[in-house]
């Protein structure tokens, strides 16, 4: 049976601190009241039958002195509080089956504070893991007990079982998308002269670059036996880009393009088909993994996207999409009554993140499903 989670704004507020805690490479223990600070010079740029969704929500605006996390705060506290909105980069299932997110805040009040939060499944509350000033809380994602997720140039790791965060590395240049693969780390990085960087996971060094003059917030990495191949949509001409990295030398092939530009392929993730043969874009289109060319499309576009049972679901404006992964066959409509951002599945529950129905949706609540109601 579907469930409501309702996130009341006890459990999201956004404490404003007398004093910062400078960021080193050291962790720190969660519980710190002062956010972390990351300094940077870099440019931050910013994202078949139907069922129904009902219930009782909060948005997470709707704030008052009750609802403070600390039991009560001061008046120009909850002034700041209440004209604060919160929008969702990226969210991940950690190793503890809890939802782990990344949240990019826009504030009017004095101080602008982004936080790593975690939604606590069993409990069904959100949670404070840290806070950071300085740039947007993004590109979460995890392995091995690890959450990594970046703030401007740094990637920050935290450690699920001992609950540390500390810096993992730091690139050259503001950070626009990464991934964490089994030896190494791609990133893509830097502003107007972008580039791809291979960054030896162990020892934390660069391996390689490659200038590709292409912005992404999207990575997609598959590995082979000595290689691997590294999708990216281009966040300047909304197009489908491929690499390949050497796991002999760590060379950097010439990246080659779709020659399909289309229009809104940015800003959700892409992922490779059921074959690996082929790979899918926001605007739910499929391209060969051969040569990128356009070779077929799903019914709609999604925001979010998650393989699981020969199926992939997919999150809507306001729909759960449920399609099969063979013959991309629509099987199942769920309407949300808002705009789902994010799917995700811990056990044998999905969640969706919800959104508001603005053109840049703020985040509103999450809903969770069981695996037979999208079946």
């Amino acid at each position: 049976m579907k469930k409501i989670l309702i996130i009341t704004g006890c459990a999201l507020l956004f404490l404003l601190c007398s004093c910062s805690a400078v960021l080193t490479s050291e962790p720190s223990k969660k519980g710190a009241n002062d956010p972390v600070v990351i300094d940077s010079d870099a440019d931050e740029s910013d994202d078949s039958g139907d069922s129904d969704d009902s219930g009782e929500v909060h948005d997470y605006n709707d704030l008052d002195e009750e609802d403070d996390a600390d039991g009560g705060a001061d008046d120009a506290d909850d002034a700041d509080d209440a004209t604060s909105t919160v929008y969702i980069s990226s969210a991940v299932i950690g190793s503890d089956g809890n939802i782990y997110i990344g949240e990019k805040v826009g504030y009017t009040g004095s101080s602008t504070i982004h936080k790593l939060m975690r939604y606590n499944t069993a409990s069904k509350t959100m949670e404070d893991v840290e806070s950071f000033t300085g740039g947007y809380v993004k590109n979460l994602c995890h392995t091995g007990g690890m959450v990594y997720f970046s703030v401007n140039d740094a990637i920050m790791c935290y450690d699920i079982a001992s609950s540390a965060i500390s810096l993992f590395y730091k690139a050259d240049s503001g950070i626009n998308a990464f991934t964490v693969l089994s030896t190494i780390i791609v990133i893509n990085e830097g502003s107007y002269s972008e580039i791809l960087s291979v960054v030896d996971r162990s020892q934390k060094r660069k391996l390689s670059t490659l200038l590709i003059n292409e912005s992404t917030d999207q990575l997609l990495c598959a590995e082979a036996s000595g290689v691997t191949t590294v999708y990216l949509v281009s966040s300047d001409y909304n197009c489908l880009y491929k690499t390949t990295v050497n796991l002999t030398d760590y060379t950097i092939a010439a990246a080659v393009h779709s020659p399909l530009n289309t229009a809104n392929e940015t800003n959700s993730p892409i992922i490779l088909t059921k074959d690996q043969s082929g790979v899918l874009t926001k605007n739910g289109k499929i391209f060969n993994t051969s040569d990128l060319i356009y070779s077929s499309s799903l019914t709609s576009e999604y925001n979010d996207i998650l393989y699981d049972d020969n199926k992939f679901y997919t999150v809507t404006k306001d729909k759960i999409i449920v399609y099969s992964a063979d013959n991309y066959a629509l099987l199942k409509q769920v309407d949300l009554a808002g705009c789902g951002l994010k799917i995700l599945k811990s056990g044998d529950v999905f969640y969706v993140i919800r959104g508001t129905t603005d053109s840049t949706p703020a985040f509103l609540d999450i809903v969770s499903y069981n695996t037979s109601d999208l079946m």
